[in-house]
């Protein structure tokens, strides 16, 4: 086995496949389009950073990558991506080899689309929305909680024989939960997803979740599809407080080319309380009568608001901190990084429980209580901005002196 260089591993061996292209990269590796010469298969090669295979304070993401590989073949379905080797480099980068995808990510799909001023159809996202129930439901049957469904987790392949021709595959079970099993990682404390499509109960951080947070993420997923935006969008403290207080537009408006049964459906998948949300089987047989109905439109319908870059957030992980650590130099940094979105949402929920309450008045309110977070240590209540003066505020009342309205945040 050939010991792959630092700057590129072209031309070198992850096991016994020799490594033609590089074909991905993220925070965390990359992934590499590699040959059995000898056989002439190719397949697709995943390594791990040797800095964080090597590094004993990033075990967590040594864990996950071996956590991902043994998922998927729990799993055992069509739907998700097939892991046939794990291994380990001379110089410690952990590797795992897996089939090799020809197609685009429902990312890219999306993004073609919406070039065009085009969305998909209805038939067809409820086609590509029944094969990733259909997975994700054996998944949960094996007791495996996938947590980070987003566009850029579902690849499109294509399939004859299958309605649609296309087929999904979900990828990247890296932050994927066993339940019931000596595999099962402990979270508490921890906020594992993507923002954009996280549940409430992920949002909290709450170590309680089942297969229904996968419900909530495929339903944001679909609302997303038929209306050309996702339900919330804005900056990552924003939209997980959003997914644990506010509710969504009503799909309808936005997607009128769907019947209100197939709004109500997907607005269901949404409910707050998981409790009230389908188990995902029972999301699968759902959509399946849905396409049985003829009542899903073929046609592409025009239009769609593309939501911002910022909107969609990348996948994160938040640690919680506990109670009187220190953290110094990169590391500080990096917790710091990686808590302020937590910190934003508390302090934000803070502040909107004080309006919601009715206690502004002229002389200055007492600063929030912040709510119990069982995500990380809440931050201190946010102090109260200065309260303008009697003669500003009946200035700025005036009506023979408009004030000049300022943009919004992000326009």
């Amino acid at each position: 086995m050939q010991a792959p260089t630092k700057t590129s591993l072209v031309d070198s061996f992850v096991g016994k496949y020799k490594v033609t292209r590089e074909i991905g990269r993220g925070g965390f590796g990359v992934v590499y389009e590699v040959i059995q010469q000898s056989i002439g298969h190719r397949a697709a090669a995943k390594l791990l950073s040797p800095a964080l295979a090597s590094d004993p304070k990033h075990q967590k993401y040594i864990e996950r990558f071996i956590d991902e590989a043994r998922a998927v073949n729990l799993i055992n379905h069509p739907g998700v991506l097939k892991i046939f080797d794990l291994g380990e480099l001379p110089d410690k980068t952990m590797y795992i080899l897996m089939e090799y995808l020809e197609g685009e990510s429902l990312q890219a799909r999306i993004d073609k689309y919406q070039l065009d001023g085009k969305r998909l159809s209805a038939r067809k996202i409820f086609q590509l929305a029944s094969q990733l129930a259909g997975a994700l439901a054996q998944a949960h049957d094996r007791g495996v909680i996938h947590r980070d469904l987003k566009p850029e987790n579902v690849f499109l392949i294509p399939d004859p024989d299958v309605e649609g021709k296309e087929r999904c595959k979900l990828l990247d079970f890296g932050l994927a939960r066993f339940l019931d099993s000596p595999e099962r990682r402990t979270t508490a404390g921890m906020t594992l997803g993507t923002p954009t499509y996280m549940s409430p109960e992920q949002c909290m951080g709450l170590d309680t979740i089942d297969g229904r947070t996968d419900v909530y993420s495929l339903g944001v997923l679909l609302y997303q599809l038929l209306a050309g935006v996702a339900p919330f969008v804005g900056d990552m403290g924003h939209v997980m407080r959003s997914h644990c207080t506010a509710l969504p537009a009503p799909l309808a408006p936005r997607a009128p080319h769907i019947s209100n049964k197939v709004a109500d459906f997907v607005m269901s998948l949404l409910h707050k309380d998981a409790a009230q949300r389908m188990q995902m089987r029972q999301v699968e047989q759902t959509i399946a009568g849905l396409l049985d109905s003829g009542e899903l439109s073929r046609e592409e319908p025009q239009g769609g608001v593309a939501a911002s870059a910022a909107a969609v957030a990348p996948t994160t992980m938040l640690p919680a901190q506990k109670p009187g650590q220190k953290l110094v130099g990169g590391e500080a940094n990096r917790q710091r990084t990686l808590l302020i979105g937590g910190a934003a949402f508390a302090a934000v929920l803070a502040l909107v429980i004080g309006v919601l309450s009715g206690r502004a008045t002229k002389s200055c309110p007492p600063a929030p209580k912040a709510p119990d977070c069982p995500m990380v240590k809440c931050p201190e209540p946010v102090a109260c901005p200065t309260c303008p003066t009697e003669a500003a505020t009946t200035k700025a009342a005036d009506p023979k002196k408009p004030t000049k309205k300022g943009k919004k945040a992000g326009t």
